[in-house]
């Protein structure tokens, strides 16, 4: 900073500190905590609209020679901040607790001092997060009234996509809005347990309904008025991706809240698996129209060579990022190796048209036919029809035949072939010798299936012989460890 900067900003802050001249004196806070703060209008106009407003429009009452301003919602320590701020265009928030921070911010946010509610959110956002996610709730409050709060609610969208636990274990949870719950309960990305959420808005239910009692001794009207404070939330449930057992002991107790014919529906469908019509989609943390979390999950746990004896339900330790997708990019191949040729440790999976089938592998090499790395497990071969194929030990391919249900997932590694990924401008995905997604795939029969070069089928019957079909949507995620975020 130059020093005649320098030698500005003291002046300034000379001026303040010593109150030359002053012609407007601003009462903070209430009682105990109160403090008179003496200003320049002058100043106040020119750097705050608020001021302007106020001062031009005798908001302020006069005493003498001087305005006399009334702000009891704002504490001193956090005006003193703000007119420095004004005076001197410096603040320093390293060393103030983080509500101090926040308080700062909705109070700028009132005198509409645009510069600092910006400073003030990126401050949070970057040295405050642990507070914040403490304070997740009151963050969600403040950035649903407050316009100017975009990067806050951003941020805590993305700490609810996340680990949505950070609001939904928060002390404060019960103190949400209907409609801020409903928000969340809308929301495709939470990455919990179905079960979870449904004994949180339960809880939510019975302590935001008067005088309900313990639920053994409940009536009928009580379940009425629980059913009355949740009528727009239970229609938000995956009550179909919730296990028959999680449902028996926890849901059951409570299905005389539920939507008409839900119970019998779910009865229906724990018998024979079918889902009716028009039920909500899984949940998912991550943006796919063809697979849930859970499955990402299972489909992790073979990354990781834990086959099938780990926890499905663990956190997921990678990103599943979208970077293709047929429905929107389109089924060309030639725009799957655009997007995907040079990117290695990829999953791609495809939902087969008419069934409920869903294929697809993992490959830690790329699709360009090139070895990106000195790895000892990667060998590449270039054929005369300039069709390449490449070797890595660590390929899987995979399918789900029923949605929802990783029990009936079949996944292979491959046996002792020396190719495992094919590379050719006319194909989509090639797992060599036993899947390829062709060009064109969605209106036409050009992908095929069969068990050839990996260990196990992972169609129930297949012979080796190529099975032919086209493809509803297929999409590619690039897989990649999930950046832990720092806390403060």
């Amino acid at each position: 900073m130059p020093e005649f900067t320098k030698n500005l900003i003291r002046d300034l802050a000379g001026i303040l500190e010593h109150s030359y001249e002053y012609n407007i004196v601003i009462c903070v806070g209430e009682t105990a905590n109160y403090k008179e703060f003496q200003a320049h209008s002058l100043i106040l106009r020119a750097r705050s609209p608020y001021f302007r407003v106020a001062l031009s429009q005798d908001w302020a009452k006069k005493d003498g020679n001087s305005f006399v301003f009334k702000k009891p919602n704002i504490t001193p320590k956090v005006f003193e901040l703000i007119l420095k701020y004004m005076y001197t265009g410096v603040v320093d928030l390293d060393d103030q607790l983080g509500s101090d921070v926040f308080e700062l911010l909705v109070a700028a946010d009132e005198l509409e001092i645009n510069e600092l509610i910006n400073y003030a959110q990126i401050h949070l956002i970057e040295s405050k997060s642990s507070w914040l996610e403490e304070n997740i709730v009151t963050i969600l409050h403040a950035a649903n009234l407050h316009e100017s709060f975009k990067p806050l609610k951003d941020y805590s969208g993305r700490i609810l996509a996340e680990d949505p636990h950070f609001i939904f274990r928060s002390d404060d949870f019960f103190l949400l809005e209907e409609s801020e719950l409903i928000s969340l309960l809308q929301r495709q990305d939470l990455g919990m347990e179905e079960i979870e959420v449904w004994n949180s808005i339960i809880e939510w239910g019975i302590s935001n309904t008067a005088h309900l009692k313990e639920q053994d001794n409940w009536v009928s009207a009580d379940f009425v008025a629980l059913a009355n404070t949740l009528h727009q939330c239970l229609p938000l449930i995956r009550y179909y991706d919730i296990s028959q057992e999680d449902y028996y002991n926890k849901v059951a107790l409570y299905e005389k809240i539920l939507p008409k014919n839900m119970a019998a529906e779910i009865s229906v469908f724990h018998n024979d698996k079918q889902l009716p019509e028009h039920v909500l989609p899984s949940r998912s943390a991550i943006h796919s129209t063809i697979i849930n979390s859970d499955q990402a999950g299972l489909i992790s746990l073979w990354i990781d060579k834990q086959e099938t004896s780990g926890d499905v339900k663990r956190k997921n330790p990678y990103d599943f990022n979208l970077i293709f997708r047929g429905s929107r990019d389109g089924f060309e191949a030639s725009k799957f190796r655009e997007l995907c040729a040079h990117v290695t440790n990829t999953v791609v999976v495809a939902k087969i048209n008419g069934t409920n089938r869903v294929i697809g592998g993992y490959n830690p090499s790329n699709w360009g036919g090139h070895i990106a790395d000195n790895s000892s497990n990667l060998t590449s071969y270039l054929y005369p029809n300039n069709e390449q194929h490449i070797f890595n030990s660590d390929t899987i391919i995979f399918s789900f035949e029923k949605p929802r249900d990783i029990t009936s997932a079949k996944f292979s590694r491959r046996v002792d072939s020396d190719q495992t990924i094919g590379f050719h401008t006319t194909y989509g995905p090639y797992f060599y010798g036993d899947l390829l997604i062709g060009n064109k795939c969605n209106a036409n029969a050009t992908c095929w299936y069969r068990h050839c070069n990996f260990e196990h089928s992972i169609i129930e019957g297949n012979n080796r012989k190529k099975q032919n079909f086209k493809v509803e949507n297929y999409e590619v995620f690039h897989v990649v460890p999930k950046r832990k975020r720092l806390s403060n």
